[in-house]
């Protein structure tokens, strides 16, 4: 690992030959992707709530709740200051930036806030083990993961 940084008072680092998330790339608070790309722990709350910034982006996510409607992924999200669901745009990109490698929680079908079809009530809703976006009726139960813009 090569240090090439600081901000916010984490150290940023480059990895020069990524083969996969090891232990020896996580240092103190940070994790370099098998993509190269550089996530931060930024706080960690509860035993089981961490909040996590990707360097690339500059926003912060949360730990994966599971199990929720979709009014109640929106509260669960309300309810951290400055949260919200992510977009589908938003949980793509950080899907194409190893957040699976990052947020251990990230596993399952989580919710969007990108709006369904117009003919039947349902959200835009993303599934970890592959990347895709799908629709999921509003009723259901699926996870909530939350994001904040940092920039």
């Amino acid at each position: 690992m090569k240090t090439i940084g600081k901000t916010l008072g984490f150290v940023w680092v480059a990895s020069l030959l990524v083969s996969g998330v090891q232990a020896s790339d996580r240092l103190s608070n940070e994790l370099v992707t098998s993509e190269g790309f550089v996530w931060s722990l930024i706080s960690q709350g509860s035993s089981t709530e961490e909040f996590w910034m990707d360097h690339s982006t500059g926003m912060v996510w949360s730990s994966a709740v599971k199990g929720l409607t979709l009014d109640e992924s929106r509260a669960h999200c309300f309810s951290k200051d400055a949260f919200n669901l992510p977009s589908a745009e938003q949980i793509a990109q950080a899907h194409a930036n190893g957040i699976r490698e990052v947020i251990e929680s990230l596993r399952g079908t989580f919710w969007t806030s990108t709006p369904g079809l117009k003919t039947y009530p349902s959200q835009r809703v993303y599934e970890s083990s592959n990347g895709a976006i799908g629709y999921g009726w509003a009723m259901a139960r699926f996870s909530a993961v939350c994001v904040s813009e940092t920039r």
